[in-house]
């Protein structure tokens, strides 16, 4: 990919990426949800344990994928 094509490709997963989050914030607005309360009752059903390991394996994944060095393609 060239510098331009990567450019492209990182704007338009931002815009998309906002556009999203804002369909999303009008959705939540027409059903009447409020977002926030939302999240804080998600972060009390997981427990902690299952948080860490969670953790655990996405830092051990993210070092695997570091260590493997450069994507062939």
């Amino acid at each position: 990919m060239t510098a331009v094509q990567v450019a492209i490709y990182l704007i338009s997963i931002a815009c998309m990426s906002i556009l999203m989050g804002l369909l999303l914030n009008q959705i939540y607005l027409h059903l009447g949800v409020n977002a926030m309360a939302s999240i804080g009752i998600a972060t009390e059903v997981v427990p902690d344990i299952i948080k860490i390991m969670g953790s655990v394996i996405l830092a051990g994944l993210m070092m695997y994928s570091i260590g493997r060095g450069e994507i062939q393609g």
